[in-house]
C-alpha cells in the first residue's frame, strides 16, 4: 500500500493478507452491531408509541370526566363528589392520584353505588304494589327485595353488551349493595332478624335472585312482543307472586303480565340512554304502563265476592 503525503514525500506500507481479513471482519462486526442497535431503537420507539397511545386514551377518558365534572358534577352523588375532587388543585389531588383515587375502577364503584340507590328508590314505586297494576304483596320482605332486585337485573342487562373491563366493577358494586342493604341490613333493621339469621337469609336471597335472573334471561330469548312478555310473566309468577307455600292466586296473572310489560318498557328506555351517562351512574326510568283493565275488573269482582261472603256471615 503506497500513501502519498505530498509531491516530495511518499510512504509505503505493507499489509499482510491476515491483517486485511481481520480488518474486514471488524468492519462486518461493526455494521452488525449498528444494525442491532438500530432494531433495538426501533423496538423501543414502537413500544413508546404504543404506551403513548394507551396513555392518550386514558387521558382522553379522564379529560372527558373532568369536562363533565365542571358542568354536571352533582355533589349529592358519589361520582359527582369524585369528579369535584379530581377537578381540585394539583397540590390537593396529587396524593389522591398516587393512591389510585381517580382510576376507572374507582369511578365504576362510585357509579355502582349511585345506580344501586336509584334502583332501591325505584323499588318503592307505588304502582308496583297497587292492586290495579303491579299488585306485588308489599307486606312481605321477600317480594319487596325481589322487586328491587328486578331493577338491578335491568341494569345488568343494559350493561352486559359493553366491554367487561368497563362495567365489571360497576355491576359488582350494584349487586354487593343489593345483598348488603336490601338484603341483610333491611332484614336486621326492618324485619328484626338476628345477624346470624340475616346472614343465612341473605344466602337464600342470593340464590333466589340468581335463579330468577337466569330464568328472565331465558325468557328474553322469546320473540319480541306478546311471547316475550308472556314468558317473562311466567317467571315473575313463580318468583314474585307465589306465596310462601308456592301457591299463585288467579288475580296474580294480569299483575304479572303488567310487571312484565313494565320491565320491557324499562329495557327500551335504558337502551336509549348513552353508555357514558350510565357509566357515570346517571340513569332514569320510563313511566309505568297503565293498569290492565282486565286486571282491575278481576280484582273488583273478587272484592265484591269477598264483601258478599262477609255479608252472608
Amino acid at each position: 500500500l503506497s500513501l502519498s503525503l505530498s509531491p516530495s514525500l511518499s510512504l509505503s506500507l505493507s499489509l499482510s493478507p491476515s491483517t486485511l481479513r481481520a480488518a474486514a471482519r471488524a468492519a462486518r462486526t461493526s455494521r452488525e452491531r449498528a444494525r442491532r442497535c438500530g432494531l433495538q431503537h426501533m423496538r423501543r420507539a414502537s413500544l413508546a408509541t404504543a404506551r403513548r397511545a394507551s396513555h392518550a386514551a386514558l387521558a382522553h377518558h379522564a379529560a372527558r370526566r373532568l369536562c363533565t365534572a365542571t358542568r354536571l358534577a352533582d355533589p349529592s352523588t358519589m361520582v359527582g363528589r369524585l369528579q369535584q375532587l379530581q377537578a381540585g388543585p394539583w397540590w390537593r389531588t396529587g396524593l389522591m392520584r398516587l393512591g389510585g383515587m381517580f382510576t376507572d375502577a374507582q369511578y365504576q364503584a362510585a357509579a355502582g353505588e349511585d345506580i344501586h340507590g336509584i334502583c332501591r328508590r325505584r323499588g318503592d314505586l307505588s304502582e308496583l304494589y297497587d292492586p290495579s297494576s303491579g299488585g306485588v304483596d308489599a307486606s312481605r320482605f321477600y317480594t319487596r327485595f325481589q322487586v328491587k332486585g328486578l331493577h338491578c337485573w335491568l341494569v345488568h342487562v343494559r350493561l352486559r353488551p359493553l366491554p367487561r373491563e368497563r362495567v365489571e366493577a360497576l355491576v359488582s358494586e350494584v349487586l354487593e349493595r343489593l345483598w348488603e342493604y336490601d338484603g341483610m341490613r333491611d332484614a336486621v333493621e326492618g324485619e328484626g332478624l338476628e345477624l346470624i339469621q340475616a346472614l343465612k337469609y341473605q344466602k337464600e336471597l342470593q340464590l333466589s335472585w340468581h335463579g330468577m335472573a337466569q330464568a328472565l334471561d331465558e325468557a328474553l330469548k322469546q320473540p319480541a312482543g306478546g311471547p316475550q312478555a308472556e314468558a317473562l310473566a311466567e317467571v315473575l309468577l313463580r318468583n314474585v307472586y307465589a306465596d310462601e307455600e308456592g301457591g299463585i292466586a288467579g288475580s296474580a296473572e294480569p299483575a304479572a303480565l303488567w310487571l312484565a310489560e313494565y320491565l320491557l318498557a324499562q329495557m327500551s328506555h335504558l337502551a336509549a340512554l348513552p353508555d357514558d351517562e350510565i357509566l357515570l351512574g346517571r340513569l332514569t326510568w320510563a313511566p309505568p304502563p297503565p293498569p290492565h283493565a282486565s286486571g282491575a275488573e278481576l280484582r273488583g269482582d273478587e272484592a265484591e265476592a269477598e264483601q258478599a261472603a262477609g255479608g252472608g256471615r
